[in-house]
């Protein structure tokens, strides 16, 4: 299919950066390209990981902010970034948990993340998490 449009994403709790690459997948099956603006990871191990895909051509390079996603600058993208990608922790949602919900303390990240997508103004949301989040 050929493509049509791209998109500009930034990917919050990367992780290791498999939802990146399934956001990448599924984009070009509907002719959508997608370009990554910045990754957001505090795990020190994982944005290392992503280091490493990227040089390997697993991931296309781009910025790794490695810290506290409410430190996230936020307001630097503004107007370039078109979508956001994030699996927040699950810890507080999953049926494994203790059922603390969205409002959870480790969960509860949804909320700072949402902050840093109005900032940067994205009308569109690629979110993964576990079934439990439609009842939790």
């Amino acid at each position: 299919m050929p493509i049509e449009r791209t998109l500009r994403i930034g990917s919050f709790c990367s992780g290791v950066g498999w939802l990146d690459i399934a956001v990448k997948l599924a984009c070009e099956h509907v002719g959508i390209r997608t370009v990554p603006a910045f990754a957001c990871e505090w795990d020190a191990f994982a944005a290392e990981v992503l280091r490493s895909r990227m040089e390997e051509s697993s991931l296309e390079p781009c910025p790794i902010w490695c810290g506290d996603l409410r430190q996230f600058p936020s307001q630097q993208f503004r107007g370039v970034v078109d979508a956001a990608a994030f699996g927040f922790p699950c810890q507080d949602i999953s049926c494994a948990g203790r059922g603390d919900g969205i409002h959870g303390a480790r969960s509860g990240v949804f909320f700072d993340i949402l902050d840093a997508v109005r900032a940067m103004g994205c009308r569109i949301l690629f979110l993964e998490n576990v079934g439990a989040i439609v009842n939790r």
